[in-house]
């Protein structure tokens, strides 16, 4: 699992950037996925993407956990979330497509 945020809190130092991460299983009926990274996201990260192990995408930074498991990052689920904007908008065709160019990953190693 791979984040791509950068909190301007952060500095600019990437060594203090979320990268890789683990997931601890899903919540909230596959809603949220707790994600352990070695640094927690902080304000100015929310939003931020997560990538699965094949690099697709799996969601977004929404919160920060203090339990059960202190400091873990809870990510919002893509999928729900595009679901839940069809059938309660007029959205009906939105829908995840690919970029036109190859991300390059934002500087995280």
């Amino acid at each position: 699992m791979e984040s791509y945020g950068n909190s301007p809190l952060r500095y600019g130092i990437s060594l203090l950037s979320p990268k890789s991460g683990a997931s601890l299983g899903d919540v909230g009926e596959g809603w949220s996925h707790t994600v352990y990274t070695l640094t927690p996201g902080i304000p100015g990260d929310s939003g931020s993407a997560f990538l699965d192990s094949q690099g697709r995408a799996l969601g977004d930074l929404s919160t920060l956990a203090l339990a059960p498991t202190p400091l873990s990052n809870q990510v919002s689920d893509l999928n729900h979330e595009l679901s839940y904007a069809r059938a309660h908008s007029n959205l009906k065709d939105l829908r995840l497509v690919a970029g036109t160019e190859a991300f390059q990953g934002g500087g995280v190693l």
